[in-house]
Protein backbone atom coordinates (compact mmCIF):
# COMPACT_ATOMS: atom_id res chain seq x y z
CA UNK A 1 0.00 0.00 0.00
CA UNK A 2 3.29 2.27 -0.21
CA UNK A 3 1.37 4.64 -2.44
CA UNK A 4 -2.40 4.11 -1.83
CA UNK A 5 -2.64 4.65 2.21
CA UNK A 6 -1.86 7.63 3.89
CA UNK A 7 -2.10 9.38 6.86
CA UNK A 8 -5.44 10.54 7.42
CA UNK A 9 -6.71 7.95 5.55
CA UNK A 10 -10.60 6.65 7.23
CA UNK A 11 -9.32 3.18 7.87
CA UNK A 12 -6.51 1.63 9.46
CA UNK A 13 -3.59 -0.04 7.46
CA UNK A 14 -4.48 -2.94 10.35
CA UNK A 15 -7.86 -3.20 9.25
CA UNK A 16 -6.99 -3.75 5.20
CA UNK A 17 -6.30 -7.50 3.67
CA UNK A 18 -4.58 -8.37 0.99
CA UNK A 19 -6.85 -11.17 -0.82
CA UNK A 20 -4.77 -13.16 -3.48
CA UNK A 21 -7.03 -15.04 -5.65
CA UNK A 22 -7.62 -16.65 -9.07
CA UNK A 23 -9.30 -15.03 -11.86
CA UNK A 24 -9.82 -15.62 -15.84
CA UNK A 25 -8.99 -12.71 -18.15
CA UNK A 26 -10.68 -11.98 -21.47
CA UNK A 27 -9.09 -14.59 -23.35
CA UNK A 28 -9.87 -17.33 -20.50
CA UNK A 29 -6.40 -17.67 -19.40
CA UNK A 30 -6.17 -18.30 -15.54
CA UNK A 31 -4.12 -16.03 -13.55
CA UNK A 32 -3.61 -15.09 -10.04
CA UNK A 33 -4.47 -11.15 -8.63
CA UNK A 34 -4.84 -9.18 -5.20
CA UNK A 35 -7.40 -7.25 -4.22
CA UNK A 36 -6.82 -5.07 -1.03
CA UNK A 37 -10.29 -4.69 1.22
CA UNK A 38 -11.52 -4.03 4.96
CA UNK A 39 -10.67 -7.12 6.99
CA UNK A 40 -14.37 -7.73 8.20
CA UNK A 41 -15.38 -7.97 4.31
CA UNK A 42 -12.94 -9.99 3.14
CA UNK A 43 -14.32 -13.79 3.39
CA UNK A 44 -17.10 -11.86 1.96
CA UNK A 45 -15.23 -10.85 -1.02
CA UNK A 46 -13.80 -13.85 -1.41
CA UNK A 47 -16.98 -15.57 -1.99
CA UNK A 48 -18.17 -13.44 -4.35
CA UNK A 49 -15.11 -13.66 -6.95
CA UNK A 50 -15.43 -17.13 -6.47
CA UNK A 51 -18.56 -17.25 -7.36
CA UNK A 52 -18.07 -15.31 -10.66
CA UNK A 53 -15.03 -17.31 -11.56
CA UNK A 54 -17.10 -20.49 -11.47
CA UNK A 55 -19.69 -18.73 -13.96
CA UNK A 56 -16.76 -18.23 -15.91
CA UNK A 57 -16.90 -14.43 -15.26
CA UNK A 58 -14.01 -13.05 -17.22
CA UNK A 59 -11.65 -9.95 -15.94
CA UNK A 60 -8.51 -8.51 -17.58
CA UNK A 61 -6.02 -7.85 -14.79
CA UNK A 62 -6.12 -7.26 -11.21
CA UNK A 63 -2.89 -5.74 -9.74
CA UNK A 64 -1.87 -3.88 -7.29
CA UNK A 65 -2.59 -0.33 -7.49
CA UNK A 66 1.09 0.55 -6.53
CA UNK A 67 1.49 -0.13 -10.13
CA UNK A 68 -0.25 3.28 -11.18
CA UNK A 69 0.82 5.00 -7.99
CA UNK A 70 -2.54 4.60 -7.15
CA UNK A 71 -3.52 7.27 -9.71
CA UNK A 72 -7.02 5.90 -10.49
CA UNK A 73 -7.36 7.63 -14.10
CA UNK A 74 -4.46 5.58 -15.43
CA UNK A 75 -5.51 2.61 -13.72
CA UNK A 76 -8.89 2.78 -15.03
CA UNK A 77 -7.46 2.75 -18.26
CA UNK A 78 -5.13 0.00 -17.62
CA UNK A 79 -8.65 -1.87 -17.28
CA UNK A 80 -6.97 -2.81 -14.10
CA UNK A 81 -9.84 -4.37 -10.88
CA UNK A 82 -9.11 -3.25 -7.49
CA UNK A 83 -10.30 -2.34 -4.51
CA UNK A 84 -8.30 -0.18 -1.62
CA UNK A 85 -6.89 3.26 -2.38
CA UNK A 86 -7.45 6.04 -0.28
CA UNK A 87 -8.80 9.14 -2.47
CA UNK A 88 -11.24 11.27 -3.66
CA UNK A 89 -13.85 10.36 -5.79
CA UNK A 90 -12.26 10.56 -9.16
CA UNK A 91 -13.92 13.76 -10.68
CA UNK A 92 -15.23 15.09 -7.44
CA UNK A 93 -12.62 16.47 -5.67
CA UNK A 94 -14.98 17.30 -2.40
CA UNK A 95 -15.63 13.70 -1.44
CA UNK A 96 -13.65 10.66 0.02
CA UNK A 97 -14.26 8.27 -2.27
CA UNK A 98 -15.88 4.51 -0.51
CA UNK A 99 -12.36 2.82 -1.76
CA UNK A 100 -10.66 4.72 1.19
CA UNK A 101 -12.58 2.69 3.35
CA UNK A 102 -11.68 -1.18 1.54
CA UNK A 103 -15.57 -1.45 1.29
CA UNK A 104 -15.56 -0.59 -2.67
CA UNK A 105 -14.60 -2.58 -5.98
CA UNK A 106 -14.36 -1.25 -9.37
CA UNK A 107 -14.28 -4.16 -11.54
CA UNK A 108 -13.02 -4.72 -15.74
CA UNK A 109 -12.94 -0.31 -15.38
CA UNK A 110 -12.30 0.03 -19.19
CA UNK A 111 -15.21 -1.81 -19.74
CA UNK A 112 -17.74 -0.70 -17.37
CA UNK A 113 -17.04 3.12 -17.52
CA UNK A 114 -18.09 4.91 -14.86
CA UNK A 115 -19.80 9.40 -15.37
CA UNK A 116 -18.64 11.75 -12.80
CA UNK A 117 -20.87 13.89 -11.37
CA UNK A 118 -18.88 16.30 -13.59
CA UNK A 119 -20.34 14.43 -16.63
CA UNK A 120 -17.15 13.52 -17.94
CA UNK A 121 -16.71 9.42 -18.61
CA UNK A 122 -13.79 8.01 -16.68
CA UNK A 123 -11.88 6.10 -18.39
CA UNK A 124 -11.66 8.29 -21.70
CA UNK A 125 -10.78 4.94 -23.58
CA UNK A 126 -13.97 3.11 -21.72
CA UNK A 127 -16.07 5.38 -24.12
CA UNK A 128 -16.82 2.42 -26.52
CA UNK A 129 -18.99 0.75 -24.03
CA UNK A 130 -20.81 3.17 -22.97
CA UNK A 131 -23.61 1.80 -24.65
CA UNK A 132 -24.69 -0.74 -22.71
CA UNK A 133 -26.28 -2.86 -25.53
CA UNK A 134 -22.55 -3.68 -26.46
CA UNK A 135 -22.15 -7.49 -25.89
CA UNK A 136 -18.18 -7.62 -24.88
CA UNK A 137 -16.40 -10.34 -22.72
CA UNK A 138 -16.18 -8.77 -19.41
CA UNK A 139 -19.06 -6.07 -19.43
CA UNK A 140 -21.06 -6.04 -16.21
CA UNK A 141 -24.94 -5.96 -15.98
CA UNK A 142 -27.63 -6.13 -13.93
CA UNK A 143 -27.51 -10.40 -14.67
CA UNK A 144 -23.95 -10.91 -14.27
CA UNK A 145 -23.36 -13.27 -11.91
CA UNK A 146 -20.70 -10.88 -9.79
CA UNK A 147 -23.29 -8.55 -9.79
CA UNK A 148 -26.58 -11.15 -8.66
CA UNK A 149 -24.14 -12.65 -5.62
CA UNK A 150 -23.19 -9.21 -4.70
CA UNK A 151 -26.92 -7.85 -4.81
CA UNK A 152 -27.78 -11.11 -2.54
CA UNK A 153 -25.15 -10.29 -0.19
CA UNK A 154 -26.25 -6.94 0.74
CA UNK A 155 -24.02 -4.78 -1.36
CA UNK A 156 -24.60 -1.88 -4.27
CA UNK A 157 -23.86 -1.88 -7.65
CA UNK A 158 -23.36 1.53 -9.02
CA UNK A 159 -24.66 0.50 -12.47
CA UNK A 160 -28.15 1.55 -11.66
CA UNK A 161 -27.30 5.32 -10.50
CA UNK A 162 -28.18 8.35 -11.98
CA UNK A 163 -24.77 8.89 -12.71
CA UNK A 164 -23.86 4.98 -13.39
CA UNK A 165 -20.50 3.64 -12.49
CA UNK A 166 -20.71 0.25 -13.98
CA UNK A 167 -17.47 -0.87 -12.78
CA UNK A 168 -18.36 -0.10 -8.95
CA UNK A 169 -19.34 -2.62 -6.31
CA UNK A 170 -19.61 -1.87 -2.49
CA UNK A 171 -19.78 -4.99 -0.04
CA UNK A 172 -22.80 -4.61 2.19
Amino acid sequence: MRYTYRPGCPVGASDLRTITMTYRTYTGQVRTGVLIVAREHASSVVGLFRQAFEAGFRINRMDNPNLWKGDDVQMMAADNTSAFNCRQVTGNASGLSPHSYGTAIDVNTRRNPYRAANDVWYPSNGSRWIDRSVDDVGVIRSSSTITRALLRSGGIWGGTWADPDYQHFEVG
